[in-house]
Protein backbone atom coordinates (compact mmCIF):
# COMPACT_ATOMS: atom_id res chain seq x y z
CA UNK A 1 0.00 0.00 0.00
CA UNK A 2 1.44 3.36 -1.10
CA UNK A 3 1.64 6.44 1.43
CA UNK A 4 -1.20 7.96 -0.51
CA UNK A 5 -3.42 5.12 -0.42
CA UNK A 6 -2.83 5.06 3.46
CA UNK A 7 -3.70 8.23 3.50
CA UNK A 8 -6.95 8.44 1.68
CA UNK A 9 -8.22 4.90 3.43
CA UNK A 10 -6.87 6.72 6.69
CA UNK A 11 -9.30 9.64 5.62
CA UNK A 12 -12.00 7.57 4.76
CA UNK A 13 -11.97 5.59 7.76
CA UNK A 14 -12.21 9.20 9.77
CA UNK A 15 -15.20 10.94 8.00
CA UNK A 16 -17.15 7.12 8.30
CA UNK A 17 -16.30 7.16 11.98
CA UNK A 18 -17.30 11.11 12.57
CA UNK A 19 -20.69 10.65 10.60
CA UNK A 20 -21.50 7.25 12.71
CA UNK A 21 -21.04 9.24 15.75
CA UNK A 22 -22.57 12.42 15.12
CA UNK A 23 -25.89 12.93 16.69
CA UNK A 24 -28.80 12.74 13.91
CA UNK A 25 -30.86 16.11 16.23
CA UNK A 26 -28.76 18.66 18.60
CA UNK A 27 -30.83 21.09 20.75
CA UNK A 28 -29.16 23.48 22.39
CA UNK A 29 -32.17 23.93 25.25
CA UNK A 30 -34.79 21.82 27.10
CA UNK A 31 -38.21 22.91 26.14
CA UNK A 32 -39.58 25.45 28.22
CA UNK A 33 -42.09 24.58 31.43
CA UNK A 34 -45.85 25.64 30.51
CA UNK A 35 -45.89 27.90 33.36
CA UNK A 36 -43.30 29.10 35.66
CA UNK A 37 -44.33 28.11 39.23
CA UNK A 38 -44.27 31.01 42.11
CA UNK A 39 -45.31 30.33 45.88
CA UNK A 40 -48.16 32.79 47.40
CA UNK A 41 -44.83 34.54 49.52
CA UNK A 42 -42.65 34.60 46.14
CA UNK A 43 -41.90 37.66 43.70
CA UNK A 44 -42.26 35.79 40.08
CA UNK A 45 -42.78 36.12 36.32
CA UNK A 46 -40.64 35.85 32.57
CA UNK A 47 -38.86 38.90 31.36
CA UNK A 48 -39.90 38.94 27.73
CA UNK A 49 -37.71 40.33 25.04
CA UNK A 50 -38.35 41.05 21.33
CA UNK A 51 -37.18 37.75 20.64
CA UNK A 52 -39.25 35.65 23.65
CA UNK A 53 -38.49 34.72 26.96
CA UNK A 54 -35.01 35.59 28.25
CA UNK A 55 -32.72 33.87 30.62
CA UNK A 56 -31.62 34.83 33.93
CA UNK A 57 -32.12 35.82 37.65
CA UNK A 58 -33.08 38.81 39.44
CA UNK A 59 -32.20 38.43 43.00
CA UNK A 60 -33.58 40.78 46.11
CA UNK A 61 -31.92 40.77 48.88
CA UNK A 62 -31.13 43.14 52.18
CA UNK A 63 -28.38 43.07 54.53
CA UNK A 64 -26.75 45.07 57.18
CA UNK A 65 -23.15 43.02 57.17
CA UNK A 66 -21.77 45.64 55.03
CA UNK A 67 -21.21 49.35 55.68
CA UNK A 68 -23.54 50.14 53.18
CA UNK A 69 -27.10 49.02 53.26
CA UNK A 70 -27.92 47.09 50.48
Amino acid sequence: MSKTQFMRATAAVALVTALALAPASVRAQAAPDAAVQVGASDLGGVVRGADGPEAGVWVIAETSDLPTRL
